[in-house]
């Protein structure tokens, strides 16, 4: 439980880095949050799943089916990657429907939560967020000023 609480504050630390890829740059989690959030969390569910086991001797399928709920929940909640081409901001996620905003698009880019997050609100209704589970924060501002022209708000 220690190890997995300072991992995963250490990870908020580590800046990270984009990388350039043919469809454009690209901001993934950082990859202390993911296998935190794959490996890690599923075998702390894991484990109380098996000491219900070894106390109960059976497990009830009504256990199970909420084990495995929880275990897809974790991964659909997942923080989806970030990727800037050349002519829009997407969010990709594993298992739902990709956000996408064109540049012209974009109303504001601006910091939320004490500045440790970036929203980029467009005018369908979108938003995106750059998170702190997310790859170089100050990359992602620099390309969305550089691609929108708009100034990142406080």
């Amino acid at each position: 439980m220690v190890l997995f609480l300072v991992a995963l504050f250490s990870s908020k630390m580590v800046k990270g880095s984009s990388k350039r890829s043919a469809e454009g740059v690209v901001f993934a989690l950082k990859p202390v949050f993911t296998t935190i959030r794959f490996v890690a969390l599923p075998l702390y569910y894991a484990f109380f799943f098996w000491m219900f086991w070894q106390t109960k001797h059976q497990v009830s399928w009504p256990a199970t089916a909420l084990f495995v709920a929880v275990m897809a929940l974790l991964a659909s909640q997942s923080p989806a990657t970030i990727v800037l081409t050349e002519t829009a901001v997407e969010q990709r996620y594993w298992f739902l429907k990709r956000k996408v905003i064109l540049y012209p698009e974009v109303m504001a880019v601006q910091k939320t939560q004490a500045g440790r997050s970036v929203a980029v609100l467009g005018d369908n209704g979108v938003k995106i967020v750059h998170t702190t589970n997310h790859s170089d924060q100050a990359g992602f501002e620099r390309e969305m000023a550089e691609r929108t022209g708009k100034r990142v708000l406080l």
